[in-house]
Order: C-alpha cells, then sequence, then structure tokens
C-alpha cells in the first residue's frame, strides 16, 4: 500500500514538472517580482541603496521613447503601480524598449549621482531586459506641486515616474532651448523647479515657448553627495512634451482631402499651401537617402507618403501618432507631404507611440 502511494505522488509530481519549468522560465529565471516601491523602501539615511549585489526582477512599462544615454548603453525609464526607476542597461549598445513596452528587468539596483536605477550588463547571464508586450497604455502623471519639491521623502517616491508641470512659465536669457543643460520652470506663484534638457532628445536650437505651457517627462535627479536630497529636476524626452493648453485648436486637412484635389493627369493642384495632418507612421525604417528622411502615414481617410528634407536619415517610429504641417509635393507619381527643415514654419511632431497600425486593405 506504501509504494503504490509513494509511485502515485511521484507520478503526479513527474506530470506537474513541465508546467513547474515554465513558470520557473517565466518569472524571470525564478526571480520573484519586486515593486519598484519596495526598492525604495530599502533606501538608506542618505537615500542611497542598502544593497546593490542581489539581483531582483521588476516589470513596468516604459515611459520615455528614446535611450537617454551614450550609444555604448542604453538608459529608459519605467514605472509599474508602486512608482518609477530608471535602467541603465550596460553594453545595450544605444537599444531601449519602445514606449508603452512592458518589459521585465532582472538585475541588481544600481545609483548613480542620487538616482536610483536597476542596473543590467551584458555581459552578465543572469541579467536581462524582456520585452512582455507592447502598445500599453502609459500611466497617468503625477501633477507637480511645487510647495513639495524641495521634500527629499515626496520627491524620492516621484523619482522616475511621469509627472506634468501646469501653467508653468520657463525662465531663460536665451531664445533658444540649449542642446543640454537646465533652465528654471516658474508656477503661478513663483515658486521654481529645474528643467532639465537632454542632448538625446530634439529641444536644442528650438524656440522657448513665452506663454505658461504644461511640460510632461520624468523626475530625475542629480546630486552627487551625501544625503542625496536635492538635485531633483523634471527630464521631458521630446519636443512635443511641451503643450500650449490656450493654444488655438489645430485645423486638420485629411489625406481624402489631398487626394481629392488632384487633377486629371492625377497631380496634385497646390503645392505651396501648407497644411496639417495627422496619422500613423506604417513603415518602419527611413526609406530614402541619409541625409533626408522618408516614411508612410495613414489617417482614417488613407495613406500619404513623407518625404522630410534635411531630416538626416531621421524618421518617426513604426506606430508613432504623428503630425506633418508642411505642403504636398509630387514625386515620379508619389503624392507626398514635403516638410523641410531649414522652413521654421515646417514640422514633423510625433504626438504618441505605440499606437496600433490600421488594418491591411
Amino acid at each position: 500500500m506504501i509504494k503504490k502511494i509513494e509511485s502515485r505522488v511521484v507520478l503526479k509530481f513527474t506530470a506537474l514538472l513541465p508546467v513547474l519549468c515554465l513558470l520557473f522560465v517565466l518569472n524571470g529565471l525564478g526571480q520573484d517580482l519586486v515593486t519598484v516601491a519596495s526598492l525604495k523602501s530599502q533606501l538608506d539615511g542618505d537615500f542611497s541603496p542598502a544593497d546593490t549585489e542581489t539581483i531582483v526582477s521588476v516589470e513596468g512599462v516604459v515611459v520615455t521613447p528614446l535611450n537617454l544615454t551614450t550609444s555604448s548603453n542604453g538608459q529608459f525609464y519605467m514605472q509599474d503601480a508602486t512608482g518609477g526607476i530608471a535602467v541603465f542597461h550596460r553594453g545595450a549598445g544605444g537599444a531601449v524598449p519602445a514606449l508603452g513596452d512592458m518589459v521585465r528587468v532582472t538585475a541588481p539596483v544600481g545609483f548613480f549621482n542620487g538616482l536610483l536605477q536597476l542596473a543590467p550588463d551584458t555581459s552578465v547571464a543572469e541579467h536581462s531586459v524582456t520585452v512582455l508586450s507592447s502598445g500599453n497604455e502609459l500611466p497617468e502623471p503625477w501633477e507637480i506641486d511645487f510647495a513639495e519639491v524641495a521634500n527629499p521623502t515626496v520627491m524620492e517616491a516621484r523619482e522616475s515616474g511621469l509627472a506634468i508641470a501646469r501653467g508653468v512659465t520657463i525662465s531663460h536669457d536665451e531664445a533658444s532651448f540649449p542642446n543640454s543643460g537646465n533652465l528654471t520652470l516658474v508656477d503661478g506663484e513663483g515658486r521654481e523647479f529645474t528643467l532639465r534638457i537632454d542632448s538625446r532628445t530634439d529641444f536644442g536650437g528650438t524656440a522657448i515657448p513665452t506663454v505658461p505651457v504644461d511640460i510632461t517627462g520624468v523626475i530625475g535627479q542629480f546630486d552627487n553627495s551625501a544625503p542625496h536630497d536635492s538635485g531633483y529636476q523634471l527630464l521631458p524626452a521630446r519636443l512635443s512634451d511641451v503643450v500650449d493648453p490656450n493654444a488655438e485648436p489645430v485645423d486638420l486637412t485629411t489625406v481624402a482631402t489631398l487626394k481629392g484635389q488632384l487633377d486629371a493627369d492625377l497631380m496634385p493642384t497646390d503645392t505651396e499651401t501648407i497644411v496639417t495632418v495627422e496619422g500613423v507612421v506604417t513603415t518602419p525604417i527611413n526609406l530614402t537617402g541619409s541625409s533626408n528622411g522618408q516614411f508612410y502615414m495613414q489617417d482614417a481617410t488613407g495613406g500619404i507618403a513623407v518625404f522630410h528634407r534635411g531630416a538626416g536619415g531621421s524618421v518617426p517610429a513604426l506606430g508613432d501618432m504623428v503630425r506633418v504641417t508642411a505642403p504636398v509635393g509630387f514625386f515620379n507619381g508619389l503624392l507626398q507631404l514635403a516638410p523641410d527643415t531649414s522652413v521654421a514654419e515646417h514640422s514633423v511632431t510625433v504626438l504618441s507611440s505605440g499606437n496600433e497600425l490600421p488594418e491591411p486593405w
């Protein structure tokens, strides 16, 4: 009787082995998931991590759309239901997950000038950055209270998470954003907070707004001395993160309208008037020479090519929702929008990323 019971137990356990192995693989190679809040709760009195050796696994949504460090590595920010954290991926060669990707990062924590981060290294087999899904909705940004920006307890909890400063003016001496540097945000009561412009973003050389704006970004920190309780800053990732809430609504034109204006030879009748079209990018690469940029976009009424003169090979990502302001052009029968980087009135602006592509015809 005892042998029969033992054999049944062995058989049941053997039947469960594939399931247990699958769970082991799916759960970060055996790593239990931890929350961002639990990592931040382990900071010491100087707001430094007490443990930078233990490998942990964290899952969250990517909230920045580009690499925010040198091309040898990769840096992005992610956020779970409890808070945000930076990820510094050593050896990633500039590659980062896309905005809206749900990722699992398995690595020890690291620390750089007050900024808590996960620190995976491509040379370490146990470390990993895995995309679980794409196109996820971003978390709602925290509305910055300028009365609290000097409170390290509040700011550490908000560090690396999405945040928005509403109705702020940008104090500046120059007319244009620097390629890299700090500016000052001022709220309606005269209180200040630091705005960080990173060299990898598209801010450099563009005009600084002279009216109150809303600015969305992540809360960063740069404080190289203990205790690390200052140096908090707002880091926007792209120019479209700066919005004038009082701006007049944009007068949009559909692709179908532009195609409806072709003449009997199927050529555009007007290549001078500047129009604005919004649509989803449907091609993943630059389709012209490295001096310019060419991609295709589609709205609810149809598709159109975009030839971006002077773009240096740069094009929006597949699934980006873009607004293109430019006249139409024509090349060997192909109707296209023709923005030119040398013309101030022309623009290609990314409004959101990770959008679902239209159904193919």
